[in-house]
């Protein structure tokens, strides 16, 4: 099975970001990690993510480098952590279809 990385990117938005990711926990891929990119919130939505998903890949940037950056961040860790697939959502996306199968273009 084809390990997915789904690369969420967040700055203050909490209120976006934790339902998104609700939303993929319902998912019955097997073999998939999410990876949020906080990139720079002045807020606590940091905090609001890991307390909620504590075992989440929570990438925090120090300053806001912009949308594209936070993306390529994301999906450098998905290489690290050996993603065979890299999935871009943005963050106030609610996935509604289960991912049951992943297959190359």
């Amino acid at each position: 099975m084809e390990k997915v990385g789904v690369i969420l990117a967040n700055w203050n938005g909490a209120e976006f970001t934790i339902p998104c990711i609700e939303s993929l926990s319902q998912s019955d891929y097997p073999d998939f990690v999410t990876i949020v990119v906080d990139d720079g919130s002045t807020d606590d939505s940091p905090a609001q993510i890991t307390r909620r998903f504590p075992n989440l890949e929570l990438l925090r940037q120090s300053t806001n480098l912009g949308l594209s950056q936070a993306r390529n961040r994301g999906m450098e860790r998905a290489l690290e952590l050996r993603c065979d697939y890299v999935m871009i959502l943005d963050n106030e996306t609610r996935v509604l279809v289960l991912i049951t199968e992943c297959s190359p273009c």
